[in-house]
């Protein structure tokens, strides 16, 4: 594949929260010094776009448990991905209620390749894109401020951990 990534004004605020949400998992005690090399080619990659940055295959997804007011608990889950030129970001929810069980949710999907528009698949009809969204605990960089438990996973081709 060659050429540029064809980014849309509406792909702009998905790689923005992209961006700030690998920025908060870089901070100091949040990731480990091999994860934080994934993180700079990670960062790396966005700060060059609209440009294909070669031979870079590596992910980071970051999950956080937040406890409910009344006994469940939701799990938020994000993450980035480049492989093969491919740049995609998902997000995901799961609730679990003692009454009713484990509910699991894909709420977003978005993926772009060079020379192509990018592909994007919401549930929720783009609402977490408003201009609010720090409000939605699963997207916000606030999620990972103050969840109940952090987990964040960096896979890397170069850099095994």
């Amino acid at each position: 594949m060659s050429g540029n990534y064809k980014l849309k004004s509406e792909d702009s605020l998905i790689l923005d929260t992209a961006e700030r949400l690998i920025r908060k998992a870089a901070a100091p005690g949040m990731a480990g010094p091999e994860q934080l090399v994934t993180l700079a080619k990670l960062l790396h990659v966005l700060q060059t776009l609209p440009e294909v940055t070669e031979s870079v295959a590596a992910s980071v997804s970051i999950s956080c448990r937040l406890q409910g007011n009344i006994g469940g608990s939701s799990t938020h889950s994000w993450s980035f991905s480049v492989r093969d030129q491919c740049l995609s970001l998902s997000t995901s929810c799961s609730e679990y209620h003692p009454e009713v069980g484990p509910e699991y949710n894909k709420l977003m999907q978005w993926s772009i390749l060079p020379g192509k528009a990018s592909r994007f698949n919401d549930v929720w009809d783009e609402f977490w894109m408003s201009p609010d969204f720090a409000y939605n605990p699963f997207l916000a960089p606030k999620a990972i401020q103050e969840p109940d438990v952090v987990d964040i996973d960096v896979e890397d081709d170069d850099n095994p951990s």
